[in-house]
């Protein structure tokens, strides 16, 4: 009897698991499937968060359409939105821990907040894709590894490739490499390719900064205007604006380029800083400044500051100058262009022991290279040091 209950115990509980199993395929994606999507997502511009849902509704616990509509949620700048979806989806199925896109989209989710968390997210992500199937945690280890572990960063990369040649995002970042190691053929290659397969406003927008580093002005406003066609963008703009004031010297045509990008996004700091520098290259100092100020608010980075403080001295409003100096400085210590203008507006005060001071300090802590620098700048403004 007791033996009897046992095998039927056991048989339901087979019987569970046959079902289990069955669900669960029916709730995954075939691999076709898949591969479509992926590829749709892959080369598409604009990710529709509907696409998703129609596709939840098949597949509502698939790994890959739970975990790529989170990370997708993330990139449209709906965080809260992307941990609510996941949490619901993981008290639901608590099998989806498991899953490779998953804890893609949980990475994302805490790099925010946390590096350490979102790498152990990414680890497990890498751990999980036991099939080799995940390009896009590859790409964002490459992301989380540029600045610290370039070979590491670049494995990563590799890796991503390897799964998907064609991988658009993976590709324009290896294009990028190749144009700072010199290779600017092989770099205009590979976003031919994009460009040719995908139309990719972003493939023609990095193509025209390529050009325009190289000096191919028209070939670069060509591209500027091809990407800016296919989806209206503030970088193409921007590019636009910049040869049209420093190439064509075509003021107003600039003007209205920095105008439109500054319509397109009023949070974006370049469009500011673009006609902050438009304006000083009128002399019209005031307007430089009040643009100036609004980037560097926006994006309170090393350069915004330099430019700020430099019109600030040109207006020889010197306290405001020396007031932004310090703001900088208490962020970006031992920065040699920081330490030059300290040094200038000691001079232009005339606390000329002060002046020397830090003089003999940029002499003790940078080169040759960075004091024969010094001298030629401080020159323009009419003040000769040994």
């Amino acid at each position: 009897m007791k033996r009897h209950l046992i095998n039927k115990i056991t048989f339901i509980l087979l019987i569970i698991i046959i079902v289990e199993k069955v669900l669960a395929q029916n709730y995954m994606l075939p691999e076709k499937k898949l591969k479509e999507i992926d590829n749709y997502l892959t080369n598409v511009d604009t990710i529709n968060i509907e696409y998703f849902d129609s596709l939840l509704l098949s597949y509502p616990y698939d790994d890959y359409i739970v975990g790529m509509k989170a990370y997708s949620l993330y990139f449209k700048e709906k965080k809260q939105e992307a941990q609510l979806f996941l949490s619901e989806a993981l008290n639901k199925e608590t099998k989806l821990k498991y899953g490779t896109f998953i804890n893609l989209s949980l990475g994302i989710i805490a790099l925010d907040d946390d590096n350490d968390s979102s790498l152990s997210y990414f680890t497990k992500s890498i751990e999980y894709d036991t099939d080799m199937v995940n390009k896009w945690v590859r790409l964002e280890l490459f992301y989380y590894y540029k600045e610290t572990d370039y070979d590491k960063a670049f494995k990563y990369l590799s890796e991503a490739l390897r799964i998907d040649a064609n991988f658009t995002s993976a590709q324009m970042e290896m294009s990028n490499i190749l144009q700072s190691e010199g290779k600017i053929d092989s770099a205009l290659n590979i976003l031919d390719d994009v460009i040719e397969r995908a139309h990719n406003f972003n493939a023609y927008c990095q193509k025209a900064l390529l050009l325009l580093d190289i000096g191919s002005y028209e070939n670069a406003k060509k591209c500027f205007l091809l990407s800016n066609e296919k989806k209206k963008n503030v970088e193409s703009l921007i590019g636009l604006g910049y040869i049209e004031q420093y190439q064509n010297k075509n003021y107003e045509l600039a003007k209205q380029y920095y105008e439109n990008a500054n319509q397109l996004d009023i949070n974006h700091p370049v469009p500011y800083k673009r006609m902050g520098l438009f304006y000083l290259d009128l002399d019209r100092l005031d307007s430089s400044k009040m643009y100036l100020e609004k980037a560097l608010k926006l994006s309170p980075i090393l350069d915004n500051y330099l430019e700020l403080i430099y019109v600030n001295t040109l207006l020889e409003d010197y306290s405001n100058a020396k007031y932004l100096l310090n703001d900088a400085l208490s962020k970006y210590n031992h920065e040699y262009e920081l330490d030059f203008w300290k040094i200038l507006l000691l001079s232009l005060a005339e606390n000329k022991n002060e002046a020397q001071e830090s003089i003999n300090e940029f002499y003790n802590k940078y080169t040759d290279i960075e004091i024969n620098w010094l001298k030629s700048e401080l020159k323009v403004w009419n003040i000769n040091i040994k």
